[in-house]
């Protein structure tokens, strides 16, 4: 059962892309200084953060996710992040407006990454509530060539999002502006309310992680590499344990090295498997009827933030309800 109070006017929007996307530079167009902008190749998003922005007389808490190919923590755990907030927005009746995916038009092709991000993205949504979404490419002012830049757009348009426009998301670029930012967030705020698949999935029908259409893309590649480094382990344990491949005590100590690393890999990729067996739905419903016994309710978003970690501002500008919406 979805939970209400004094906040009928509170909503979410969700930022997603890949690490290094510029989620954390969209942000900062519409509350400047509000969340770290990375300039390296460590990721600047750790946990997620709420910028709690008035659009007219509602307010509309954005969403800064952490994105895949992370320098620190695996996919694996960030999926799991991302739809434990999720479950606690959906619990606790917080209205989700949509989500903007971000892409680098500075790529010059769909990195691994990317398109795996990508394919569990779509999963997460589900096709009924693709137009709730916006494909917003970035980074078009580091092109040194536009025309570079717009046959990209068309071999995205045409070779990976085509089928999400046919069902209503909307292509955009954007243009490092504040006021295109806030045209975007305004545009989501006109939309109905969305529930994701995975919201459905994991909070109405009680599944494991791993039992989701978004979370089971996962379980295959996991899988594989789970596999593999056991072939790996098994192979160099029989080199050195084998007298007659004559390997001289240094070469012996290095296989040793190299072996302990790869069972320890395994280690931690079968301990990532097993987090895709847990319930977040049940699970974050416990929590927040903990949290109420104890007293704790002050509003729904304040709730939200503190169970799942998540740094909520203030709220930092009203933008006018209709400010770009025709323009972007």
């Amino acid at each position: 059962m979805r939970l209400f109070d004094e906040e009928p006017d509170s909503s979410m929007i969700l930022m997603m892309g890949v690490t290094g996307v510029g989620k954390s530079y969209f942000i900062n167009k519409l509350a400047t200084g509000s969340v770290s902008e990375g300039s390296g190749l460590r990721s600047e998003t750790e946990i997620c953060r709420a910028i709690r922005i008035g659009v007219g007389n509602h307010q509309v808490a954005v969403i800064d996710t952490p994105g895949f190919d992370d320098s620190d923590r695996s996919d694996v755990e960030i999926l799991e992040e991302i739809v434990e907030f999720l479950c606690a927005q959906y619990e606790l009746g917080i209205p989700l407006k949509g989500i903007i995916y971000m892409h680098r038009i500075t790529d010059n092709k769909m990195s691994g990454t990317a398109q795996r991000y990508f394919e569990m993205f779509k999963y997460l949504c589900g096709e009924a509530n693709l137009s709730n979404v916006i494909l917003l490419t970035t980074m078009w002012d580091e092109l040194k060539d536009e025309a570079v830049g717009l046959g990209r757009e068309r071999e995205l348009r045409r070779d990976f999002w085509n089928v999400m426009e046919k069902k209503g998301s909307t292509v955009r670029r954007f243009d490092g502006s504040r006021e295109m930012a806030e045209g975007l967030v305004c545009r989501l705020m006109r939309k109905p309310n969305v529930v994701l698949d995975i919201q459905s999935e994991l909070v109405d029908q009680g599944k494991r992680l791993d039992e989701t259409k978004a979370g089971s893309f996962m379980v295959p590649g996991l899988n594989k590499i789970i596999g593999e480094s056991a072939e790996q382990i098994d192979s160099l344990g029989k080199m050195i344990a084998d007298d007659k491949a004559q390997l001289s005590a240094e070469q012996r100590r290095g296989l040793e090295v190299q072996r302990e690393s790869l069972v320890d890999r395994r280690q931690r990729d079968l301990a990532r498997r097993e987090r895709l067996h847990t319930r977040p739905g049940p699970r974050i419903a416990e929590k927040i009827e903990q949290e109420k016994k104890e007293g704790k309710w002050k509003g729904r978003l304040a709730l939200f933030a503190s169970l799942v970690g998540v740094a909520l501002s203030a709220t930092v500008n009203v933008i006018l309800p209709l400010a770009g919406v025709i323009a972007f």
